[in-house]
């Protein structure tokens, strides 16, 4: 398999557990439910590096540090960060990305 036919296996994975994730946030109940880190490395399917990296670059969702090494996210927050990057084509991405640089 490609690299990038992996990747668009990777990315229709993501999608149908974005789409997950929005239907969740329609519990109250539900939406300030916190995530592990594991949890969310599966739910987006990322490493661990890599959020490790969003927390450093400021590139991830918000996070709550819970105690001194444990790191957690609030559903609610990771359902606000996916939907800032929801776009219904490349062109959507690319005109919202000059915007913010």
């Amino acid at each position: 398999m490609t690299r990038s036919a992996r990747s668009v296996g990777t990315w229709r994975r993501v999608a149908a557990r974005c789409c997950e994730v929005n239907l969740l946030s329609d519990v109250p109940a539900l939406t300030n439910e916190l995530l592990t880190d594991s949890e969310l490395c599966d739910m987006l399917d990322v490493s661990s590096r890599t959020t490790m990296r969003w927390r450093r670059d400021g590139g991830g969702p918000a996070f709550v540090r819970v105690g001194e090494r444990r790191i957690m996210y609030r559903r609610s927050d990771v359902t606000a960060w996916l939907t800032a990057r929801t776009f219904p084509h490349r062109a959507a991405e690319a005109v919202a990305q000059s915007i913010t640089n």
